[in-house]
């Protein structure tokens, strides 16, 4: 298998399928032989094995799957880019309940026609993530995977949005950050242990800028009457 570093290098060699410049951003679909990929503004969002499209391909996405649940029914996404996870959780679990918002119609657009193949059956929501998560019903899982300006978003700096999510899993929290500085790192840390009374786990990923900032929310133990 690849790494990281010799997919996104690949990119020299592909061929641009689409460029699309949207209000101030550039989505550019690349192709090869065996390959796609999504970049916004030079930054490699996705990419997609053409022959087994449900195989993750970034390390990122190998880092947070010792940290979700063994068993899950729900999960939202902030974020689609190329649909990864739906694709690699949905070929294992087709009946999970797999909700996604992205504000970038384009992206959606590209999702349908060229990110889903196998025709994996998740409900696509086009908002802004920020403000439109407090309208879904609640899920055992939320993943935030967002990206702007070669970083993370500013909301993910406002305590908020963590208000906002409280309440919208009921087992697990992964938020995978791009910290420019560490004390943006530091940042987010606080507002996380504020927010649920613990402090996160952290997981640096090899080789990368990405950090996985994860809560699991304690069960509440049955208590036997006599």
């Amino acid at each position: 298998m690849l790494s990281d570093y010799e997919l996104i290098n690949r990119l020299s060699q592909a061929q641009v399928r689409h460029l699309v410049h949207q209000d101030d951003k550039q989505w550019v679909l690349f192709e090869d032989h065996d390959y796609l990929w999504l970049t916004l503004d030079t930054v490699v969002q996705s990419i997609m094995s053409k022959t087994e499209p449900s195989k993750l391909m970034l390390g990122y996405h190998h880092a947070l799957l010792p940290h979700l649940p063994h068993h899950f029914e729900s999960i939202i996404e902030l974020g689609l880019g190329g649909g990864s996870l739906i694709r690699y959780l949905c070929d294992r679990q087709p009946d999970l309940k797999y909700t996604c918002i992205e504000q970038s119609q384009q992206v959606i657009d590209w999702f349908n026609d060229y990110f889903n193949p196998s025709q994996c059956q998740v409900k696509v929501l086009a908002a802004d993530a920020c403000a439109a998560i407090t309208e879904l019903a609640p899920a055992d899982v939320m993943l935030c995977d967002l990206f702007s300006d070669f970083g993370s978003p500013a909301f993910l700096f406002d305590p908020a949005f963590y208000q906002a999510c409280a309440s919208k899993f009921s087992d697990t929290l992964i938020i995978n950050l791009l910290p420019r500085q560490q004390d943006e790192l530091d940042a987010v840390i606080l507002l996380v242990t504020q927010q649920f009374k613990q402090t996160p786990q952290v997981i640096k990923v090899e080789n990368m800028r990405n950090h996985l900032i994860v809560i699991n929310k304690e069960k509440p133990h049955n208590i036997e009457k006599n």
